[in-house]
């Protein structure tokens, strides 16, 4: 509009003064000559303004949380979507829970250390204890008692990937079937919200309340989900943490930007694309059932003919219906020509475009593709340990965020209400005077599966002879504890040798150790 009223303004000088006129128009066109170049000469060709991409390149300037704030509501609900109803985004999800919590979960493996006052043999007991402690509290590990903490984690994880976050709760339920009160609830996602009368204020934000060092105060719940029909919609507040600083909430989501008070839903890269990929299956499989319903047309140059033939039976629309039987064999009339359907469905294009598809869907959301389909036919050893090299990395790194945000606070608690309830033999006082060496532990993680036993295992055994690993690293590495490893192996040798059921090399280098050696000479007496 401006540009539109100045070139006016030019003609209108150029019809009284065509000097001044002139040399108007003339530093106009200059400045977009300029203008021009310095589009086309930028540092970063993506922030060009050109027909390709700039016209209509429109990215988001809002903070973080403000774009949480106007989708986080959409994007969880589609995410959800696409885990009930979408068979890829499902098996992403089920198949990141498997790998990072596995059958027997994220188990603890108590790491008391002697030295100073607590000798050796005392740091070996109390972790006895409260690994003892935590297999007895295990099972009953939900608020309700009707859960273990396995299955507590695996529903933290599953939160966790379809709405970007999991939420526990922390509190004290006492029972006649558990040695401590501690109980964890792993609450809905979708009541963590803000009041309405907090919106306005700045220390609060999708529910979060922060002091002013930006550290979470406390957490703004619903009583009930907010789409359930039964239930009060009252708030309350719970305190992000104790008076000894332990937290009360466990917040579980990858902060993504610095500013992030919430998580953002694993899928979302690819939600897209598994929306596309499912209406293209769907539309493949109904374009399928539509040309399979025909099966031979009969043309004809004469319409008379049709009832010499002798048509017997019409559809609603009057068109002739005649059935094809197996072996039977029919002479054309003049004017008759046969055309057998040919349905061509799927598409010859079906199986590439499903391939780029899910390619695409595995390189958003950092997934392996063959994990993705299941489908291993085009692998080979290589390229599939290369595939779950990479998988395990992605895998690795959410353990980790699990553990510290998750998993080490609730073993924080259950040391402590271990010690304040005298289910372990720590002293109080020792333990208030440094609580943090009575709750060092070690968390062991599922095991990774071997791709080739035979390679893998040598290898191992390559390295640990080198000193370029430890036989505790290549336990932990498949999901084991050494001290059991070692306890019940222990056992087992035992057995053995009481029972004689030594195999035939054992029992000739048995043999050979107890046969007495040959002296050297002048040792004799």
């Amino acid at each position: 509009m401006i540009d539109g009223i100045a070139k006016r303004l030019d003609s209108l000088i150029f019809a009284f003064s065509p000097a001044r006129g002139a040399r108007r128009i003339a530093l106009r066109r200059m400045k977009e000559v300029l203008e021009e170049r310095v589009d086309r000469f930028r540092a970063y060709s993506a922030t060009a303004p050109d027909r390709m991409r700039g016209h209509d390149w429109l990215a988001s300037k809002l903070s973080p949380d403000y774009e949480l704030k106007e989708e986080l509501t959409t994007l969880r609900d589609r995410s959800r979507d696409m885990y009930r109803n979408e068979p890829f985004a499902a098996s992403a999800v089920d198949g990141r829970v498997n790998y990072e919590v596995g059958a027997t979960g994220i188990t603890p493996r108590p790491a008391i250390r002697g030295g100073g006052k607590v000798s050796d043999a005392q740091a070996d007991a109390w972790n006895e204890e409260l690994s003892s402690l935590y297999t007895r509290w295990s099972p009953h590990a939900s608020a309700c008692g009707c859960k273990s903490m396995t299955e507590m984690q695996k529903i933290a994880c599953r939160t966790w990937c379809i709405d970007g976050e999991g939420i526990g709760l922390i509190s004290n339920v006492a029972r006649a079937d558990k040695p401590i009160p501690l109980a964890i609830q792993v609450a809905e996602t979708s009541r963590l919200e803000t009041r309405p009368q907090d919106e306005a204020k700045d220390e609060v934000r999708l529910g979060v309340r922060y002091d002013k060092l930006g550290r979470p105060k406390s957490y703004t719940f619903r009583t009930a989900h907010p789409n359930d029909p039964i239930g009060d919609y009252q708030y309350e507040d719970k305190p992000a943490f104790d008076k000894l600083g332990r937290p009360l909430v466990l917040h579980l989501y990858e902060q993504i930007w610095p500013e992030q008070s919430r998580g953002i839903p694993w899928l979302s890269p690819a939600l897209g694309r598994l929306k596309d990929l499912k209406e293209f299956i769907e539309a493949e499989i109904v374009a399928a059932q539509v040309a399979a319903c025909f099966s031979v047309f009969v043309k004809t140059t004469d319409p008379e003919i049709l009832q010499a033939i002798g048509i017997a039976e019409y559809d609603i629309n009057s068109d002739p219906i005649e059935e094809v039987d197996p072996g039977r064999v029919h002479y054309l009339k003049p004017g008759e020509d046969v055309q057998f359907a040919n349905p061509s469905r799927p598409a010859d294009n079906f199986a590439p475009w499903m391939s780029w598809q899910l390619r695409g869907i595995a390189a958003a959301i950092s997934y392996p593709y063959e994990l993705l389909v299941k489908d291993y036919t085009d692998t080979t050893y290589s390229s599939g340990r290369l595939s779950l090299i990479d998988g395990r990395i992605g895998f690795q790194s959410r353990q980790e965020v699990m553990i510290k945000k998750f998993l080490s606070p609730i073993w924080r608690h259950l040391v402590n209400q271990a010690v304040l309830t005298g289910e372990v033999s720590i002293p109080p006082q020792m333990y208030n005077e440094d609580p943090a060496r009575f709750e060092l532990c070690n968390w062991v993680t599922p095991g990774w599966p071997w791709l080739d036993p035979q390679k893998e295992i040598s290898a191992a055994i390559m390295a640990i002879e080198n000193n370029l690993t430890t036989i505790d690293d290549e336990l932990t590495q498949r999901g084991k504890n050494i001290n059991d490893v070692f306890t019940q192996r222990a056992k087992e040798v035992q057995m053995i040798n009481k029972l004689d059921l030594l195999s035939p090399d054992q029992r000739k280098a048995k043999t050979e150790a107890e046969r007495p050696q040959p002296q050297p000479a002048g040792m004799e007496n």
